[in-house]
């Protein structure tokens, strides 16, 4: 198989926009270019065979201004995008309220979402909200554009995830293998299901989300996988996103395009058919809890007397999960390699997965969790359990879902037997949520850079599995008030920095900033100069600190405090 060559110098997580030029050609009103792209053919001479007129110049030209203008409203988070239909050769973009909608023409006038069916529309599109592109006509006004002609032009290419690539002198590299006559990647690889792909790249070029080169093409989720990453990432989010995605194999854009609390429903809906099932891991979970054990059992619980105890095999909750699966289908299948891989999927999730032992917990179950050992797998396994001898397998439609936190425990200490058999999908602070959700500034303090440079500055200080997530600050969506903020770092921001070092009220500093601020008044920690002579009698011969430091309340309720952040 012949291919392009090249390096991915870029990924980025927002729709990738261009603007539609179509040269006399292309009448679909959904064709686009990239901006970069325009850059490149206007030093031509000429495009698909027709030569450029004057006016064709002076189009493309603005095209490329709009493009640099777009991408310093997106580099400052000035941009942010809503849920867009196309039908009927229009473009349809919801208002803040998701409720109504607006079209894509002079004036951007509203419509009632009922008015133009876009109900039943499956594909996910984005495109820049009202707010966003009133500031684009704005900024190209002030560049002496039309802006509200040029806006009505800009497009998109329907994803969540795009990389750059750039393409190596030598354009070609000859791959070993070859896709069957008549299938091309498209069909390997679905539109909604690229997440593997993409995390592929990420790997590949040092954004490690530990993707098994195995699942690249893998149209299912993988069996066994963990969400990881640093406090308030959306950990426990996403895990009701997954599941959800696994059991109605739905996709995750899909999904993501609800109201959570929709999602919320069906996922809690999904518990009590019996489909998912969560438990915790901690310092003492052991197998019995897992597995199977042996426990204590009182015949008469108001009988003080001892006859009374026995002891009873008891299974424990995964066991229990696999073998009400397996029951389900007893009556119909007999032999291990008679159970359909079609069956549906069932979703069991561990929160906490690396605060347990994980050899105590999983025993012999490390090898039957594989994909292949499962139940309907390619190489069916089953075990002796030690306590009831019963035999045991793990069923193929049974899916592992696992959340870690990364400042509790580094990826690198798992147990290596659960690290090769787990898919890992990171988890990092996302300030694109913020955006999204219209947290965009409280009392001019400018949420996402804030958050930014505190995690710039954590990073270089501590490591990234330390970082502070972006959802300790959604609750500014519905109270954007400075006193919500205040207590949003009071309670949780502060107190998580003095865990992470080890209350060093230096290194604090210099992640807030203080030890830049010229007044006192704007800083959260307060140092003071120690003298010791008047706090110790003689001389004393031991290294004593030269300060102290105290967390000032007043600076948590000034807005300038946390602007001297970044």
């Amino acid at each position: 198989m012949i291919t392009h060559r090249g390096t991915v110098t870029e990924i980025f997580e927002h729709p990738a926009m261009g603007y539609r030029y179509t040269h006399g050609r292309n009448p679909d009103a959904s064709f686009m270019l990239p901006f970069e792209f325009i850059e490149e053919i206007i030093k031509l001479d000429a495009y698909l065979g027709k030569p450029f007129t004057t006016e064709n110049i002076t189009e493309l030209k603005q095209a490329i201004e709009l493009g640099k203008i777009i991408k310093e409203l997106m580099k400052n988070n000035e941009i942010h995008f809503k849920r867009a239909y196309f039908k009927d050769n229009q473009y349809f973009i919801e208002n803040e309220d998701s409720n109504s909608l607006f079209k894509l023409e002079d004036g951007l006038p509203n419509i009632n979402k009922g008015d133009v069916k876009v109900r039943n529309i499956r594909t996910y599109r984005e495109m820049p909200s009202k707010e966003s592109l009133n500031k684009i006509a704005k900024k190209c006004k002030e560049y002496g554009l039309d802006g509200q002609a040029l806006i009505l032009k800009l497009r998109i290419w329907r994803e969540k995830e795009f990389i750059k690539v750039k393409i190596d002198e030598e354009m070609f590299q000859e791959l070993e293998g070859r896709l069957q006559e008549g299938v091309s990647t498209r069909l390997i690889l679905k539109e909604d299901e690229s997440d593997n792909l993409i995390n592929e790249i990420k790997r590949n070029i040092g954004i490690t989300n530990h993707i098994p080169r195995k699942e690249v093409f893998s149209l299912e989720f993988p069996k066994n996988q963990i969400l990881y990453g640093p406090p308030g990432t959306g950990k426990t989010y996403n895990t009701v996103l997954y599941a959800v995605a696994i059991c109605d194999k739905e996709s995750l854009a899909n999904l993501e395009s609800l109201p959570y609390k929709q999602v919320l429903d069906r996922y809690e809906q999904l518990k009590k058919e019996g489909r998912i099932a969560f438990t915790t891991f901690h310092q003492s979970y052991g197998y019995e809890e897992f597995i199977e054990g042996i426990k204590p059992v009182i015949k008469s619980p108001n009988d003080d007397s001892m006859s009374d105890l026995r002891y009873v095999y008891a299974d424990g909750v995964f066991k229990k999960f696999c073998e009400q699966v397996k029951e389900e289908k007893d009556n119909e299948y007999t032999n291990l390699t008679d159970v359909p891989r079609t069956d549906v999927p069932r979703v069991f999730i561990i929160d906490e997965i690396n605060r347990g032992n994980i050899s105590k917990i999983f025993g012999e179950l490390i090898t039957l969790i594989e994909p292949t050992k499962r139940i309907g797998g390619a190489e069916p396994t089953t075990t002796t359990l030690p306590y009831t001898g019963d035999k045991f397998g793990v069923p193929n439609n049974v899916y592992l879902l696992g959340t870690m936190n990364t400042a509790d425990r580094s990826i690198a200490l798992l147990d290596t037997a659960l690290r090769r058999r787990f898919t890992f999908i990171e988890m990092m602070p996302n300030v694109n949520v913020l955006t999204k959700l219209g947290i965009i500034e409280v009392e001019g303090v400018q949420v996402a850079k804030m958050l930014e440079t505190i995690n710039e500055r954590i990073e270089s200080l501590f490591d990234r599995e330390h970082t502070i997530g972006h959802s300790y600050f959604t609750s500014l969506k519905k109270d954007p008030s400075l006193m919500n903020l205040a207590g949003i770092f009071m309670n949780s921001i502060v107190p998580l920095l003095q865990e992470y070092f080890y209350e060093d009220y230096s290194k604090i500093q210099f992640v807030l900033g203080d030890n830049a601020k010229a007044d006192r008044a704007h800083k959260f920690v307060l140092d003071t100069d120690i003298k010791v002579k008047n706090v110790f009698k003689g001389n004393p011969d031991i290294d004593l600190p030269e300060k102290k430091y105290t967390i000032q309340k007043a600076a948590f309720y000034n807005a300038e405090s946390y602007k001297q952040i970044y």
